[in-house]
């Protein structure tokens, strides 16, 4: 039975009746991060529309993700990003030499200052608590933006991106406009 594979709608429909009936839905997310291989070329079996059995393939590899290759100092190269893009008594240039596709945002950045002109930008700073590679050229990170001496001190688990261009790590653009919501700003749509 080992490697035997059902359609996928088949299984869903199983897991789901199995849940409703109050159980753990274990085999699903055990099945749903395997991989098998077939003609030498590695897929998801979900891109199949396949997946295992219970117990079938135990020896399948599992998913491997492309990271840096010295991990831990991209790590810290991008938690360096976010500081200096964020970095409230830095300049503008600086912070904007740390972001993708920066044009405009330093402008937006003071209109905050419009819709809440108490909000303490030049101590604004961004504290990074995890940075996961989604592959050599992209992570993600989750960070919080301490704002302090203002109403609302911290801004918690905010969700971000940071690219390599170059050889530079740089927080991607939508992610500083994604930040630049919380004060009433929108950036341009892209045309």
């Amino acid at each position: 039975m080992a490697g035997e594979t059902i359609p996928l709608k088949v299984f869903l429909g199983t897991a789901w009746r199995s849940r409703a009936r109050g159980g753990g839905g274990g085999l699903r997310r055990r099945c749903l991060h395997r991989e098998s291989e077939r003609d030498g070329e590695s897929r998801s079996s979900i891109d199949r529309g396949l997946l295992p059995l219970r117990g079938a393939g135990s020896a399948t590899p599992k998913a491997r993700r492309a990271a840096p290759s010295d991990e831990d100092r991209a790590r810290d190269k991008v938690t360096e990003a976010f500081e200096v893009a964020y970095a409230g008594a830095g300049t503008g240039e600086k912070r904007l030499s740390r972001i993708d596709d920066s044009e405009g945002l330093e402008e937006l950045r003071q209109q905050v200052l419009v819709h809440f002109p108490l909000t303490p930008l030049d101590d604004l700073r961004v504290r990074v608590e995890r940075v996961r590679f989604l592959n050599r050229k992209t992570a993600a990170v989750r960070y919080t933006i301490v704002l302090p001496g203002y109403s609302i001190p911290e801004f918690p688990n905010r969700i971000g991106h940071a690219v390599l261009a170059g050889n530079t790590w740089k927080v991607t653009r939508q992610t500083v406009c994604n930040d630049l919501t919380l004060g009433s700003v929108s950036c341009p749509r892209e045309t």
